[in-house]
């Protein structure tokens, strides 16, 4: 017999905070546009991540502040991996369920996709007009 489908799509909380797997991805996620591999992203960092989840466009002068404010962040007010991962979850949770987005890996070299499958689904964070 064949195994109950369903096109429910799978969480990626578990209670409180991300499935295992998830967050994972999201650490796969930061380290990716973490260039300089300080443990934080700076503004240039984020803008980049930022660009590559909304279509181009980068966070505005006050999305950058709304982020250092309520987002953990490093002595030079760059945003940590904690603070990416609150800024997901926050997402996550105002929304009620994550924004899906496809972010290439392509030129990821930790990436274990195979040749033909560049692309895999992560949370992104929905900046555009929510309030």
């Amino acid at each position: 017999m064949g195994k109950n489908k369903s096109n429910k799509r799978p969480s990626l909380l578990d209670g409180d905070w991300f499935t295992h797997g998830c967050q994972l991805a999201l650490e796969q996620v930061f380290r990716r546009f973490d260039k300089d591999r300080d443990g934080a992203l700076s503004v240039e960092e984020l803008q980049a991540f930022a660009r590559a989840c909304n279509g181009g466009e980068s966070f505005d002068d006050d999305e950058i502040d709304q982020i250092k404010k309520f987002f953990e962040t490093d002595q030079r007010q760059n945003l940590t991996r904690k603070g990416f991962l609150q800024m997901y979850h926050v997402s996550c949770v105002a929304l009620g369920t994550p924004v899906i987005l496809c972010l290439p890996l392509a030129d990821n070299p930790t990436s274990n996709l195979s040749s033909g499958d560049r692309r895999r689904h992560v949370a992104a964070p929905a900046t555009r007009g929510q309030t």
